[in-house]
């Protein structure tokens, strides 16, 4: 079995065996050493050196406590100066490499290094120093020829394939770095380093969950180590474990409080949390102690945005710019403030310059995207939209498989998948049919929800909601990435409606249920999912929306799932509200009593899509800065003939749009507009 080779020092003065008072001081020195104490341990070697002055052996360990002390210019001085005395012996130009390592000055320790080893060439520590000052040169492949002779030399030790992990993961060979610690853990099990880098390549790798694992591994190890504890926070936050990330952030930041970045990890995961109070209180107290740390005004800039705190959010980003003039993510969040403000040329100014600083930034990709989507741009939005693949918001696809490009292939089965909330599935769920003139066979996984009311469609060929049930297929798409596929514009949206259908035996269900009615009936929707980044704007109290009950000549029904004791009572009080909503089990349900209305009236919620769907007359209720899809300054949309969009004004309350809104209520009973407004099938006009 080979051994590894040490520096020869036959010619070193044994102090060590001397029994004396110097070998007193050079035995505790040895010990203050193991015990990682390298002030102790230089105070005992210079008092061994004192009484033994011409020892080389006791000037190499102050040489080597003095470099683990930081005391850095002494080491180099003491170093020097011994290799001059003594030019044949290595091992003060492998200790002088190492001191220069410590100094980050690679390229003087790579000289060292080499002259080490010209003079004993099977010298391990001298292959494990040139791997080491080749990382930091940021040469991954060289570091890890070296690293790799040093494990040839000595196949047993696990801190050189742990050194060999990192440069092979430098190199940008991941399996072959994983495969190196991996090794290293087998030869010892309980070991920091090595679970520690191999959680940061599965962090790499995308694997969360098994970076985790190796990060509490390393925990258990080493419990004060402040890295680890925030590399699992890290871990956590991306498996969506935001309680279990704030623990451990929480965690490094009582070890290590003066570490901003903690500080903005923590709050980060409380603003992910809702806590949104904490979060900025937290994001003050690092700005308050780390000012130049141009992370915390860019997190707390997009906690401003979100609460639509527009100029606050401004400012922050800004100054986030000034501590770092290249910041892409910064000019990125001036953008959203931008578009927040209804400046989309400016949006999409801010959006290019993040570009030309890093032309991969994929959030200011995505962003510009919806801008230009927006303005009706939608050849270079669509486009742009497939960005949002590579941004942390979107989960990639579920399925490893190759991805449809929108070519013919009448001889392949498309796998179709649904994709963010239910409305965007009700709503390009309408592209199975141009679809369908392209492929073979459509196969669609759906949630369970939608699974009854998309049966309906005929171009579906096979339709589940379990993974498991799902047949062979030849490649996949998302149903948002169909208009880019299939290059949508303003003018070629598919908008023949209905393109939904209903079960005659849920309509008549709901059928005897609203028959003894009085009035017309008008379905009402007032909130959309609570996480949804804009539903604080969207969604409005019913309290509001209870002024419709004042106009004569209709009755409402509950549209809402899992209405409040509070927004029933709200509803109650203003009489004429009538809930069946307990009757439906999924949107099949829900289409059939939508079937039964003669209106809908909604925020922007997945009812609104289905009653479009249905061909159903609804009319959205839209805040100043609405979604990428309703377009601007329009009533109408081309997604949709039969919607009437109600747009609230920036400097309006919902109060007063609502006032709007039921004057047009009024309107329409009296006039009779009602009447005739879905008879048979629309087509959307030009957009």
């Amino acid at each position: 079995m080979a051994r590894e080779a040490q520096p020869d020092t036959t010619k070193l003065n044994q102090a060590d065996r001397s029994d004396g008072m110097s070998g007193h001081y050079f035995h505790g020195g040895k010990v203050h050493m193991r015990n990682h104490r390298p002030a102790e341990a230089i105070a005992a070697f210079r008092e061994a050196l004192r009484l033994q002055p011409d020892s080389i052996e006791i000037r190499l360990h102050l040489a080597q406590a003095l470099r683990l002390g930081g005391l850095l210019t002494e080491a180099v001085d003491l170093c020097r100066d011994a290799s001059t005395a003594h030019p044949d012996q290595p091992h003060w130009h492998l200790e002088l490499g190492q001191v220069y390592l410590a100094q980050s000055r690679p390229e003087l320790a790579l000289t060292h290094f080499r002259t080490a080893l010209s003079m004993q060439p099977d010298l391990v520590p001298a292959f494990q120093g040139l791997g080491h000052a080749y990382l930091q040169q940021g040469q991954g492949p060289l570091a890890a020829e070296a690293l790799h002779q040093a494990h040839q030399l000595h196949p047993n030790n696990p801190e050189t394939l742990v050194s060999l992990g990192l440069a092979l993961q430098q190199a940008g060979w991941g399996d072959a770095a994983r495969r190196s610690l991996q090794q290293a853990l087998k030869m010892r099990p309980v070991y920091f380093d090595a679970h520690f880098h191999l959680g940061n390549i599965f962090m790499n790798q995308g694997n969360f969950k098994a970076a985790g694992d190796c990060y509490r591994r390393a925990v258990k190890i080493r419990k004060g180590s402040w890295e680890a504890w925030a590399n699992l926070g890290s871990a956590l936050l991306k498996q969506g474990c935001l309680t279990e990330a704030r623990d451990c952030f929480h965690r490094a930041v009582q070890i290590r409080p003066q570490e901003p970045g903690l500080g903005v990890n923590l709050a980060t995961v409380l603003h992910h949390l809702g806590e949104m109070d904490a979060a900025l209180e937290l994001y003050r107290r690092v700005i308050a102690t780390a000012p130049e740390f141009p992370e915390a005004w860019l997190n707390l800039g997009h906690i401003w945005h979100e609460q639509s705190h527009l100029d606050e959010a401004e400012a922050a980003y800004r100054q986030a710019l000034r501590l770092r003039p290249e910041f892409p993510e910064a000019l990125t969040g001036l953008g959203i403030v931008a578009h927040k403000r209804g400046e989309l040329a400016a949006a999409l100014d801010w959006f290019r310059a993040a570009q030309n600083i890093r032309p991969d930034c994929a959030v200011a990709h995505y962003n510009e995207s919806l801008t230009l989507l927006a303005t009706g741009d939608y050849n270079s939005g669509w486009k742009k939209y497939e960005w949002r693949w590579r941004t942390e918001k979107f989960q990639p696809l579920p399925f490893s498989g190759p991805s449809w490009d929108g070519a013919p292939a009448q001889n392949i089965t498309l796998l179709l998948l649904c994709e963010q909330g239910f409305g965007d599935s009700i709503q390009f769920i309408r592209y199975v049919s141009l679809v369908k003139e392209r492929v073979g066979k459509i196969v669609l996984f759906c949630p369970p929800s939608l699974e009854r009311l998309f049966r309906t469609m005929s171009e579906i060929d096979f339709l589940t909601s379990v993974s498991d049930g799902l047949p062979p297929w030849d490649c996949q798409a998302s149903l948002m990435s169909l208009p880019g596929l299939l290059n949508t514009t303003l003018d070629t949206i598919p908008g023949h409606i209905p393109y939904l259908t209903t079960n005659a035996a849920d309509e008549k269900k709901f059928s005897l249920l609203l028959n003894q009615l009085p009035g017309l009936k008008i379905g009402l929707t007032w909130r959309g999912n609570p996480k949804h980044e804009n539903d604080r704007h969207r969604s409005l109290n019913p309290a509001v929306m209870a002024c419709l009950s004042r106009v004569e000549g209709c009755c409402f029904i509950n549209l809402q799932k899992e209405i409040s004791v509070e927004e029933r009572s709200v509803w109650l009080q203003a009489g004429n509200f009538y809930d069946f909503m307990a009757e439906s089990t999924d949107f099949a349900d829900t289409a059939a009593l939508i079937a039964q209305l003669d209106l809908v009236i909604s925020v922007d919620t997945a009812v609104i899509h289905l009653a479009g769907a249905l061909a159903k007359p609804c009319w959205l209720l839209l805040p100043p800065i609405a979604d990428w899809r309703w377009l601007r300054q329009r009533d109408h949309s081309p997604w949709y003939p039969t919607l009437r969009l109600f747009r609230r004004g920036s400097r309006e309350d919902w109060p007063t749009t609502m006032e709007q809104v039921m004057t047009s209520l009024r309107e329409w009973v009296q006039t009779g507009n009602h009447r005739g407004d879905h008879d048979g099938p629309v087509q959307t006009p030009p957009g």
